[in-house]
């Protein structure tokens, strides 16, 4: 978890290479909550935008619905 925060590049290329990894769902769950507002929201988009590419929802809904809670 604690490799997937920061502004560093790493973190971010490690956000978007595990997207489709099952081992890391929860993480992108916790992610939801975590994360300041502007930057979950972002991931949002990316999420949304890979299960659209892939047709692999099953980070994505979960995803939006928890962020929705915010």
């Amino acid at each position: 978890m604690q490799t997937f925060l920061g502004d560093a590049p790493q973190a971010q290329n490690r956000l978007l290479d595990h997207m489709g990894d099952p081992r890391f769902r929860g993480v992108y769950f916790l992610l939801a909550t975590l994360l300041p507002l502007a930057d979950a929201q972002d991931l949002r988009e990316r999420l949304i935008q890979y299960a659209a590419d892939t047709k692999d929802h099953t980070v994505s809904d979960t995803f939006v619905q928890l962020l929705r809670t915010r």
